[in-house]
């Protein structure tokens, strides 16, 4: 992100993200697995969008994807990965580039703990610690962002006491876990001014995903500083993650080395260094 003038929108940047980010080690990892690296490998490979979904438990923030814990290594009962774990990755990348930004979506995956989540959330990882976040929602400009996270909340507010300050309101993120529709969906951030349109058809069958719902999304994608635009390659429709993925990662690396545009901001299953390259490359 160096190269780039620090009055871009970070809506109008192509964007490299993964999908259920610290997804590595799970069990049942044939349907539960959705990355291949560990977060600081995909922050070295040129990702810059994470998807991290959480419960809270014992006071805890733990990384999960659905009701499975997300753990450090392949072994079933080691550790666990805590929100803890990923900011650090997160804080030590930065210091060591401070040129970037990192986009961290927040979101409550297992659990019912809606009414206190972002409240401790907030006390754990943000209060104190606002320097290295960007919590404004709204759109920044890359020079306001360098160097820090910007939070990308999709989780509600429950029992904190105010609405501001509080990251970019996505906890209105539609779902589309239907196949009735092909259409991305508008995310409105109620502040009367930006909006993101989101591509998250997750129960498509891989070729109706890679045809109807992921090409049309990157051909009619037209960033500007109000309007970002998300695209989630990934699917659950069918077959397993890492088989969809392979058949959509296969056509994605070429159609973006073919057609070359500001696209926004991808969540991927599986990235691979090429495709973050590709991703950043039209950005020139």
């Amino acid at each position: 992100m160096s190269a780039l003038p620090d009055t871009t929108p970070i809506s109008k940047i192509n964007i490299p993200g993964t999908h259920n980010s610290a997804s590595r080690f799970v069990s049942a990892s044939w349907i539960t697995k959705c990355q291949h690296t560990d977060i600081s490998r995909q922050l070295n490979m040129g990702v810059r969008l994470l998807d991290i979904r959480m419960k809270l438990k014992n006071n805890t923030f733990v990384v999960v994807h659905a009701i499975i814990d997300c753990r450090k290594k392949r072994f079933p009962f080691s550790e666990k990965i805590s929100f803890t774990d990923v900011l650090n990755d997160c804080l030590a990348f930065l210091d060591k580039n401070p040129s970037e930004t990192i986009l961290v979506s927040v979101k409550e995956d297992d659990g019912h703990n809606g009414d206190v989540f972002y409240e401790k959330f907030y006390e754990q990882f943000i209060d104190g610690h606002k320097d290295r976040w960007f919590l404004e929602n709204r759109f920044p400009t890359l020079g306001e962002c360098r160097g820090k996270l910007v939070l990308l909340r999709r989780c509600g507010l429950g029992n904190f006491g105010k609405d501001t300050d509080t990251g970019l309101d996505l906890s209105h993120w539609p779902d589309q876990g239907n196949r009735e529709s092909s259409e991305p969906k508008i995310c409105d951030m109620h502040n009367g001014q930006t909006q993101i349109i989101i591509q998250d058809r997750y129960a498509h069958y891989q070729k109706e995903k890679w045809l109807h719902c992921i090409i049309p999304a990157l051909e009619n994608a037209k960033p500007d500083a109000n309007t970002a635009y998300l695209h989630a390659t990934s699917t659950a429709g069918g077959l397993l993650p890492f088989m969809s993925s392979r058949y959509i990662n296969r056509r994605l690396l070429p159609y973006l080395k073919e057609n070359k545009k500001v696209y926004g901001w991808f969540m991927a299953d599986f990235i691979t260094p090429q495709i973050c390259e590709a991703i950043i490359k039209q950005n020139n």
